[in-house]
This record gives C-alpha cells, sequence and structure tokens, in this order.
C-alpha cells in the first residue's frame, strides 16, 4: 500500500494554483483581447471572445485535476471511486426535488467523465510507449 502523505500537498496545490491560474490567465485574455473585439461593428466576434474566456477556467481546472491526479499513487480501485461519484451523481440528481439542484449535479457528470477519460488516455498512451516530457 502507498502512502498518499508525501504527494497530496504537491496534488492540492497543483489542483489549487492551475485552477487559480486558468482564471487568471482568462481575465487576462478578456482584458487584452477585448478591446479589439469592441472595434468591430459585428457581435460575432464579441460572442467568440466570450465563448472561449468563459470556457477557459473550465479547461484548467479539469486540466490541473488531471495532472493532480496523475501525481497521486493511483490504483485500479481509486479510479473505480471516480466512476463511482459518477454514478453517485446521478442517483442524487434524481432523487432531488429541486430542479436547479437536480440540473447543477447532472451538469457535473460530463466533467467526471471527461476526467475519467482523460486519465484512462494517458494510462493507454503510457502503456503502449508513449514517452511523455516530465521535467
Amino acid at each position: 500500500m502507498v502512502s498518499l502523505a508525501p504527494s497530496l500537498p504537491i496534488a492540492l496545490l497543483t489542483l489549487l494554483g492551475g485552477g487559480l491560474l486558468s482564471i487568471l490567465v482568462a481575465r487576462i485574455a478578456a482584458l487584452l483581447l477585448g478591446p479589439l473585439v469592441r472595434r468591430t461593428r459585428s457581435s460575432t466576434d464579441d460572442w467568440i471572445l466570450q465563448v472561449v474566456v468563459g470556457s477557459i477556467p473550465s479547461f484548467g481546472w479539469v486540466l490541473s485535476a488531471v495532472l493532480a491526479w496523475r501525481i497521486l499513487p493511483t490504483s485500479v480501485e481509486s479510479d473505480r471511486l471516480a466512476l463511482d461519484l459518477d454514478k453517485l451523481l446521478h442517483r442524487q440528481a434524481a432523487r432531488t426535488a429541486d430542479a436547479a439542484v437536480a440540473s447543477m449535479l447532472r451538469s457535473l457528470s460530463p466533467l467526471v467523465r471527461a476526467l475519467t477519460w482523460g486519465l484512462g488516455a494517458i494510462f493507454y498512451l503510457q502503456n503502449i510507449g508513449v514517452k511523455t516530457p516530465m521535467r
């Protein structure tokens, strides 16, 4: 049994640092690109900038969660935990009477699935011999 104690603080810092960094990058991108799209008459580029900048934090949180998960010494049981969490979210969403809470719980499910598939793809690529640059 491998202990989580040495790698858990590093994984948590990776998760929080990556998430906060992605929020910062989104704000900087909005500040830098905002004046460029405001000069045009079209509202299409405004909408594209809003969608792209709005998706940066979500992508950053997922990416930092994947990196934090890689830092932890995981096993098959811990990977099954992520799948069980997804099932639990679906059950709780079905039982909840409040429509807003049910919708929020159902919307977390794709995030858990993307995290699980991302981790699976990383482990698969490592198993077939693809080397990742780790510093």
